[in-house]
């Protein structure tokens, strides 16, 4: 898929941009709200996620001009708000998923594998764990997608990844660290609000 992640949190962007990459998603990063539609606008995407929270023009407000822009984009928003005001008007907006901030990956790609399934009645591959695509499953494994174990502290040292560690630093920590806890919540059935689809 073509993704826009828009997000003024550079770390953050970059960080989500390189793991949907690892998926094998053609991914183009920008900064700020008005960057986002602008370029939403000019180029075909099949999805956009957005923070909801930019400077210069906000994600509800480049969430909606790229709906009119692009009926068919799949939009996701990234919110530290969970509260129904909040996922009400990403709804209104024109998104199809609230995702709580810090955002889990793999809800992420879960988001995105069930749009495509929607477009091809079905084909998208999942895991047996649900929203766990079978890549990040493959992270326990080793391997060429070892990025997020190396990212969260799950492994020693991971020669290449050690500098992207180091690079993000607090980032890392602070939001990537719960991706494992989150999974198995997920997994057991347990409610999790990091992901709320959005009724059209």
């Amino acid at each position: 898929m073509k993704i826009l992640v828009a997000d003024d949190n550079r770390d953050a962007a970059d960080t989500l941009s390189m793991l949907l990459e690892i998926e094998g998603h053609d991914v183009t990063t920008v900064y700020d709200g008005r960057q986002a539609a602008q370029t939403g606008s000019a180029q075909a995407f099949d999805a956009a996620i957005l923070d909801l929270a930019m400077p210069d023009m906000d994600g509800y407000t480049a969430g909606a001009r790229l709906r009119a822009a692009r009926p068919g984009l799949l939009l996701i928003a990234m919110s530290g708000h969970t509260q129904p005001q909040h996922v009400d008007r990403s709804r209104r907006a024109g998104f199809s998923y609230h995702l709580a901030k810090p955002v889990q990956p793999e809800l992420v790609i879960g988001a995105l594998r069930s749009a495509v399934e929607a477009r091809t009645g079905g084909l998208a591959t999942r895991s047996a764990g649900g929203l766990v695509p079978d890549t990040l499953v493959q992270l326990r494994e080793g391997g060429p997608v070892m990025m997020l174990q190396a990212l969260t502290g799950d492994v020693g040292h991971c020669s290449w990844f050690d500098g992207e560690r180091h690079r993000h630093g607090s980032f890392l920590r602070d939001e990537l660290v719960p991706v494992g806890q989150e999974r198995r919540t997920w997994s057991a059935g347990e409610s999790a609000e990091t992901a709320l689809p959005l009724a059209q």
